[in-house]
Protein backbone atom coordinates (compact mmCIF):
# COMPACT_ATOMS: atom_id res chain seq x y z
CA UNK A 1 0.00 0.00 0.00
CA UNK A 2 1.39 3.38 -1.01
CA UNK A 3 1.55 6.27 1.47
CA UNK A 4 0.47 8.76 -1.20
CA UNK A 5 -2.81 10.61 -0.81
CA UNK A 6 -5.32 11.77 -3.39
CA UNK A 7 -7.94 14.26 -2.27
CA UNK A 8 -11.11 14.60 -4.36
CA UNK A 9 -13.09 17.79 -3.72
CA UNK A 10 -16.73 17.27 -4.63
CA UNK A 11 -18.83 14.17 -3.94
CA UNK A 12 -21.22 14.21 -6.86
CA UNK A 13 -21.10 12.29 -10.13
CA UNK A 14 -17.65 13.40 -11.34
CA UNK A 15 -15.98 13.07 -7.95
CA UNK A 16 -17.41 9.65 -7.18
CA UNK A 17 -16.61 8.30 -10.63
CA UNK A 18 -13.08 9.69 -10.48
CA UNK A 19 -12.39 8.17 -7.07
CA UNK A 20 -13.64 4.72 -8.02
CA UNK A 21 -11.88 4.74 -11.39
CA UNK A 22 -8.65 5.86 -9.75
CA UNK A 23 -8.75 2.78 -7.54
CA UNK A 24 -9.66 0.56 -10.49
CA UNK A 25 -6.69 1.88 -12.46
CA UNK A 26 -4.29 0.86 -9.71
CA UNK A 27 -3.86 3.82 -7.35
CA UNK A 28 -2.66 2.18 -4.14
CA UNK A 29 -2.61 5.23 -1.89
CA UNK A 30 -5.36 6.79 0.18
CA UNK A 31 -8.37 8.38 -1.50
CA UNK A 32 -10.40 10.94 0.43
CA UNK A 33 -13.64 12.24 -1.04
CA UNK A 34 -14.81 15.59 0.38
CA UNK A 35 -18.49 16.49 0.00
CA UNK A 36 -20.23 19.65 1.17
CA UNK A 37 -23.59 17.96 1.71
CA UNK A 38 -24.13 15.74 4.73
CA UNK A 39 -25.57 13.04 2.48
CA UNK A 40 -24.23 9.97 0.75
CA UNK A 41 -23.61 10.95 -2.91
CA UNK A 42 -26.76 10.87 -5.04
CA UNK A 43 -27.94 11.43 -8.60
CA UNK A 44 -29.14 15.01 -9.16
CA UNK A 45 -31.33 14.70 -12.31
CA UNK A 46 -34.25 13.09 -10.40
CA UNK A 47 -34.40 16.02 -7.97
CA UNK A 48 -36.66 18.08 -10.23
CA UNK A 49 -38.69 15.08 -11.35
CA UNK A 50 -39.30 11.90 -9.32
CA UNK A 51 -37.94 13.30 -6.06
CA UNK A 52 -40.02 16.48 -6.22
CA UNK A 53 -43.05 14.39 -7.13
CA UNK A 54 -42.49 12.19 -4.07
CA UNK A 55 -41.96 9.05 -6.15
CA UNK A 56 -38.31 8.53 -5.28
CA UNK A 57 -36.46 9.29 -2.04
CA UNK A 58 -32.77 10.17 -1.82
CA UNK A 59 -31.89 6.65 -0.65
CA UNK A 60 -33.14 5.35 -4.00
CA UNK A 61 -30.96 7.88 -5.84
CA UNK A 62 -27.55 7.02 -4.37
CA UNK A 63 -24.66 6.95 -6.85
CA UNK A 64 -23.21 3.93 -5.05
CA UNK A 65 -24.04 2.00 -1.88
CA UNK A 66 -21.88 2.81 1.15
CA UNK A 67 -20.26 -0.61 0.90
CA UNK A 68 -18.75 0.23 -2.49
CA UNK A 69 -16.75 3.07 -0.94
CA UNK A 70 -15.72 0.86 1.97
CA UNK A 71 -14.64 -1.99 -0.32
CA UNK A 72 -12.56 0.41 -2.42
CA UNK A 73 -10.93 2.07 0.55
CA UNK A 74 -12.40 5.50 -0.19
CA UNK A 75 -12.83 7.69 2.88
CA UNK A 76 -15.90 9.93 2.72
CA UNK A 77 -15.67 13.32 4.42
CA UNK A 78 -19.28 14.47 4.15
CA UNK A 79 -20.66 17.76 5.41
CA UNK A 80 -17.27 19.38 4.80
CA UNK A 81 -16.41 22.27 2.48
CA UNK A 82 -12.93 23.01 1.15
CA UNK A 83 -12.26 26.66 1.95
CA UNK A 84 -8.66 27.10 0.91
CA UNK A 85 -6.15 25.28 -1.27
CA UNK A 86 -2.48 25.85 -0.43
CA UNK A 87 -0.63 24.59 -3.51
CA UNK A 88 2.82 25.46 -2.17
CA UNK A 89 2.40 23.16 0.83
CA UNK A 90 -0.04 20.78 -0.85
CA UNK A 91 -2.76 21.09 1.78
CA UNK A 92 -6.48 21.76 1.76
CA UNK A 93 -8.18 23.60 4.62
CA UNK A 94 -11.75 22.53 5.41
CA UNK A 95 -14.47 24.57 7.07
CA UNK A 96 -14.42 22.33 10.15
CA UNK A 97 -10.80 23.26 10.80
CA UNK A 98 -9.30 20.05 9.46
CA UNK A 99 -6.26 20.28 7.19
CA UNK A 100 -5.68 17.60 4.56
CA UNK A 101 -2.34 16.88 2.89
CA UNK A 102 -2.32 15.65 -0.69
CA UNK A 103 0.06 14.32 -3.29
CA UNK A 104 -2.55 14.57 -6.04
CA UNK A 105 -5.79 16.51 -5.92
CA UNK A 106 -8.92 16.54 -8.06
CA UNK A 107 -11.42 19.39 -8.11
CA UNK A 108 -14.94 18.19 -8.95
CA UNK A 109 -16.94 21.03 -7.46
CA UNK A 110 -19.64 21.06 -10.12
CA UNK A 111 -21.74 24.13 -10.72
CA UNK A 112 -23.66 26.81 -8.86
CA UNK A 113 -27.19 27.90 -9.74
CA UNK A 114 -27.50 31.37 -11.19
CA UNK A 115 -29.51 33.47 -8.77
CA UNK A 116 -31.69 36.55 -9.00
CA UNK A 117 -29.99 39.70 -7.69
CA UNK A 118 -32.77 40.32 -5.17
CA UNK A 119 -33.41 36.76 -3.95
CA UNK A 120 -32.16 37.42 -0.41
CA UNK A 121 -34.99 39.92 0.09
CA UNK A 122 -37.76 37.33 -0.29
CA UNK A 123 -38.43 34.07 1.53
CA UNK A 124 -40.51 32.46 -1.21
CA UNK A 125 -37.91 32.19 -3.99
CA UNK A 126 -36.67 28.65 -4.56
CA UNK A 127 -33.86 27.01 -6.54
CA UNK A 128 -33.21 23.32 -7.15
CA UNK A 129 -29.68 22.01 -6.77
CA UNK A 130 -29.72 19.81 -3.67
CA UNK A 131 -32.02 17.47 -1.80
CA UNK A 132 -32.50 20.11 0.89
CA UNK A 133 -33.61 22.59 -1.81
CA UNK A 134 -36.35 20.18 -2.86
CA UNK A 135 -37.39 19.57 0.76
CA UNK A 136 -37.95 23.31 1.23
CA UNK A 137 -39.91 23.56 -2.02
CA UNK A 138 -42.12 20.60 -1.08
CA UNK A 139 -43.28 22.53 1.99
CA UNK A 140 -44.90 25.07 -0.35
CA UNK A 141 -46.79 22.59 -2.51
CA UNK A 142 -50.53 22.85 -2.04
CA UNK A 143 -53.42 22.44 -4.46
CA UNK A 144 -54.50 25.76 -5.94
CA UNK A 145 -51.37 27.72 -5.09
CA UNK A 146 -49.97 29.97 -7.80
CA UNK A 147 -46.34 29.47 -8.78
CA UNK A 148 -44.28 31.47 -11.25
CA UNK A 149 -41.31 29.64 -12.76
CA UNK A 150 -38.55 31.80 -14.19
CA UNK A 151 -36.67 30.00 -16.95
CA UNK A 152 -37.90 27.45 -19.49
CA UNK A 153 -34.92 25.13 -19.58
CA UNK A 154 -34.80 21.57 -18.29
CA UNK A 155 -35.24 22.47 -14.61
CA UNK A 156 -38.02 24.98 -15.12
CA UNK A 157 -40.08 22.72 -17.35
CA UNK A 158 -39.55 19.62 -15.21
CA UNK A 159 -40.68 21.50 -12.11
CA UNK A 160 -43.64 22.93 -14.04
CA UNK A 161 -44.76 19.44 -15.07
CA UNK A 162 -44.52 18.05 -11.53
CA UNK A 163 -46.27 20.97 -9.83
CA UNK A 164 -49.05 20.96 -12.40
CA UNK A 165 -49.80 17.29 -11.67
CA UNK A 166 -49.98 18.25 -7.99
CA UNK A 167 -52.75 20.74 -8.67
CA UNK A 168 -50.91 24.06 -8.65
CA UNK A 169 -51.51 26.93 -11.08
CA UNK A 170 -48.24 27.14 -13.02
CA UNK A 171 -46.89 29.94 -15.19
CA UNK A 172 -43.47 29.77 -16.86
CA UNK A 173 -41.74 32.87 -18.21
CA UNK A 174 -38.71 32.74 -20.52
CA UNK A 175 -36.66 35.63 -21.87
CA UNK A 176 -35.74 33.80 -25.10
CA UNK A 177 -38.22 33.61 -27.98
CA UNK A 178 -38.80 29.89 -27.42
CA UNK A 179 -38.37 27.32 -24.67
CA UNK A 180 -35.29 25.07 -24.51
CA UNK A 181 -33.64 27.29 -27.12
CA UNK A 182 -30.09 26.47 -26.02
CA UNK A 183 -30.51 22.72 -26.27
CA UNK A 184 -33.01 21.78 -28.97
CA UNK A 185 -34.58 22.59 -32.34
CA UNK A 186 -37.49 24.93 -33.07
CA UNK A 187 -39.70 21.93 -33.85
CA UNK A 188 -38.97 20.28 -30.51
CA UNK A 189 -39.48 23.58 -28.68
CA UNK A 190 -42.89 23.91 -30.30
CA UNK A 191 -43.82 20.33 -29.45
CA UNK A 192 -42.81 20.76 -25.79
CA UNK A 193 -44.68 24.06 -25.56
CA UNK A 194 -47.87 22.48 -26.85
CA UNK A 195 -47.43 19.48 -24.54
CA UNK A 196 -47.06 21.62 -21.41
CA UNK A 197 -49.90 23.93 -22.40
CA UNK A 198 -52.19 20.93 -22.98
CA UNK A 199 -51.65 20.04 -19.33
CA UNK A 200 -52.57 23.51 -18.14
CA UNK A 201 -49.19 25.21 -17.89
CA UNK A 202 -49.11 28.82 -19.09
CA UNK A 203 -45.91 29.63 -20.97
CA UNK A 204 -44.77 33.14 -21.84
CA UNK A 205 -41.66 33.53 -24.04
CA UNK A 206 -39.76 36.69 -24.95
CA UNK A 207 -40.74 37.94 -21.50
CA UNK A 208 -38.70 39.47 -18.70
CA UNK A 209 -39.42 40.63 -15.17
CA UNK A 210 -39.86 44.37 -14.83
CA UNK A 211 -40.80 44.74 -11.16
CA UNK A 212 -41.60 42.73 -8.03
CA UNK A 213 -43.70 43.67 -5.02
CA UNK A 214 -44.06 42.08 -1.61
CA UNK A 215 -42.92 42.55 1.97
CA UNK A 216 -40.50 39.72 2.79
CA UNK A 217 -42.27 37.44 0.31
CA UNK A 218 -43.06 38.04 -3.35
CA UNK A 219 -46.74 38.78 -3.90
CA UNK A 220 -46.80 40.19 -7.43
CA UNK A 221 -44.50 39.99 -10.44
CA UNK A 222 -44.78 42.56 -13.23
CA UNK A 223 -43.39 41.62 -16.64
CA UNK A 224 -42.30 43.81 -19.53
CA UNK A 225 -45.40 42.87 -21.53
CA UNK A 226 -47.52 44.69 -18.95
CA UNK A 227 -48.96 41.59 -17.32
CA UNK A 228 -49.07 41.25 -13.53
CA UNK A 229 -48.83 37.80 -11.93
CA UNK A 230 -50.08 37.18 -8.39
CA UNK A 231 -47.92 34.43 -6.88
CA UNK A 232 -47.59 32.32 -3.76
CA UNK A 233 -43.98 31.44 -4.57
CA UNK A 234 -41.37 31.57 -7.33
CA UNK A 235 -39.05 28.87 -8.66
CA UNK A 236 -35.94 29.97 -10.55
CA UNK A 237 -34.18 27.85 -13.17
CA UNK A 238 -32.03 30.23 -15.21
CA UNK A 239 -28.93 28.10 -15.62
CA UNK A 240 -25.72 27.39 -13.77
CA UNK A 241 -22.19 28.71 -13.50
CA UNK A 242 -19.07 26.58 -12.98
CA UNK A 243 -18.05 26.46 -9.32
CA UNK A 244 -14.49 27.75 -9.66
CA UNK A 245 -14.26 29.35 -6.21
CA UNK A 246 -11.57 27.02 -4.86
CA UNK A 247 -9.62 26.96 -8.11
CA UNK A 248 -9.69 30.74 -8.34
CA UNK A 249 -8.49 31.11 -4.75
CA UNK A 250 -5.63 28.73 -5.52
CA UNK A 251 -4.58 30.68 -8.60
CA UNK A 252 -5.34 27.99 -11.18
CA UNK A 253 -5.99 29.03 -14.76
CA UNK A 254 -9.67 29.79 -15.34
CA UNK A 255 -11.63 30.80 -18.42
CA UNK A 256 -15.38 30.17 -18.14
CA UNK A 257 -14.47 27.15 -16.04
CA UNK A 258 -11.30 25.51 -14.74
CA UNK A 259 -9.10 25.01 -17.79
CA UNK A 260 -7.92 21.44 -18.23
CA UNK A 261 -6.11 19.56 -20.98
CA UNK A 262 -7.11 16.33 -22.68
CA UNK A 263 -6.00 14.44 -19.56
CA UNK A 264 -8.10 16.67 -17.25
CA UNK A 265 -4.95 18.22 -15.81
CA UNK A 266 -5.12 21.85 -14.68
CA UNK A 267 -2.36 24.44 -14.88
CA UNK A 268 -0.86 22.69 -11.82
CA UNK A 269 0.54 19.25 -12.76
CA UNK A 270 -0.57 17.75 -9.44
CA UNK A 271 -4.14 19.05 -9.63
CA UNK A 272 -6.83 17.66 -11.91
CA UNK A 273 -10.43 18.71 -12.45
CA UNK A 274 -13.53 17.05 -13.89
CA UNK A 275 -17.21 17.64 -14.40
CA UNK A 276 -19.33 20.78 -14.62
CA UNK A 277 -16.65 23.04 -13.14
CA UNK A 278 -14.27 22.52 -16.08
CA UNK A 279 -13.73 23.82 -19.58
CA UNK A 280 -12.06 21.15 -21.60
CA UNK A 281 -10.96 20.43 -25.18
CA UNK A 282 -13.45 18.64 -27.43
CA UNK A 283 -12.18 16.54 -30.32
CA UNK A 284 -15.67 16.69 -31.85
CA UNK A 285 -15.93 20.49 -31.97
CA UNK A 286 -12.18 21.12 -32.07
CA UNK A 287 -12.44 23.79 -29.39
CA UNK A 288 -12.80 24.24 -25.63
CA UNK A 289 -16.29 23.50 -24.33
CA UNK A 290 -18.17 23.41 -21.04
CA UNK A 291 -21.09 21.04 -20.52
CA UNK A 292 -23.98 22.40 -18.46
CA UNK A 293 -26.29 19.39 -18.56
CA UNK A 294 -26.19 15.63 -18.89
CA UNK A 295 -25.25 14.65 -22.44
Amino acid sequence: MSNKICIVIGASHAGVTLGLQLRKEGWEGAIKLVGAENEMPYHRPPLSKEHLAGDKELDAMRLRPAKVFEDNGIELLLGSTALELDRANKVVHLDDGETLHYDKLAICTGSLVKTLPFDSEYANIFYIRTGSDVAKLKEQVQVGKKVLIIGAGYIGLEVAAVLRTQGLEVTVIEMADRILKRVTSEQMSQYMTELHCSHGVEIKTATQIKDITGDGAIESVYCDDGIQYLVDFVVVGIGVSPNVCLAKQAGLEINEGILVDEFSCTSDPDIFAAGDCTRHPSSIYDRLIRLESVQ
